[in-house]
């Protein structure tokens, strides 16, 4: 749960060029009224128009399982999500469905500190988290670093670092891993923000990663707002929305 002093992240936009002159934004939002849905989004945006846009909305049941309410992505496989928990409230384990039928078993690990470091499926590593002196370092094949001890968010602020692993995954349409941190079922905290993202490079041949430096806006509250970064010439941006 959020800290009274604090405030809630309930939206997550991230924003690429697109064609022309359009841009392409995907979005995570929670509704946390009964009954909590969940909603993943993609739109075309032309100049201040949404000139497309196709979503999934998941809701939970009486049960506790997160069933798609409304499919408009092709690539849900009517998919619904059950999360077991701890008695801290951390998640232990997932179960995946994909047309009715159980798809994959996932087992959630911590470190000692309760923050998450690795996703487990019954046939291997489903994506693995690394941490260096508290911050949030590794993630799948991307690296951030830490250069700024003086670059903190609001202590009750989301994991920007979280915002930019939720783009890498919004391409694969797998919403089980992100959705639960905005319910605040998971940890995974960083102590100061990280100022650039390391990539690897799209040409094989080329074994030194790309350094991504981020930029940050911050809202009266000390809250980041937005996190943008250049990947190569293209321009991409992560944008946090709270209540």
């Amino acid at each position: 749960d959020v800290p009274s002093t604090g405030k809630r992240l309930i939206r997550l936009e991230y924003i690429e060029p697109y064609l022309g002159s359009a841009s392409l934004m995907k979005s995570w939002e929670i509704s946390a009224e009964e009954p909590i849905t969940l909603t993943a989004s993609e739109s075309v945006i032309e100049g201040s128009d949404i000139t497309e846009q196709n979503y999934d909305a998941y809701v939970c049941d009486a049960s506790g399982i997160f069933r798609l309410d409304y499919e408009g992505m092709p690539y849900t496989d009517n998919r619904s999500m059950e999360y077991m928990r701890n008695a801290d409230g951390r998640i232990s384990s997932t179960q995946v469905v994909r047309y009715n039928k159980k798809s994959a078993e996932f087992s959630w690990e911590y470190n000692a500190d309760g923050c998450l470091t690795q996703i487990l499926a019954t046939n291997g590593v489903k994506c693995s988290l690394g941490y260096t002196n508290g911050n949030l370092t590794s993630f799948r094949t991307m690296t951030f670093e830490y250069d700024d001890p003086s670059l903190v968010n609001s202590q009750y602020a989301a994991n920007v670092v979280w915002g930019y692993m939720a783009t890498d995954l919004f391409a694969f349409g797998d919403p089980f891993i992100f959705f639960p941190y905005l319910l605040g079922w998971y940890r995974m905290d960083s102590v100061v923000l990280p100022t650039a993202i390391l990539l690897p490079d799209p040409d094989p041949a080329v074994t030194t990663p790309k350094t991504c430096p981020l930029t940050y806006v911050f809202d009266e509250d000390g809250y980041v707002v937005e996190m943008s970064w250049k990947n190569g010439s293209t321009p991409c941006k992560v944008t946090y929305i709270y209540e």
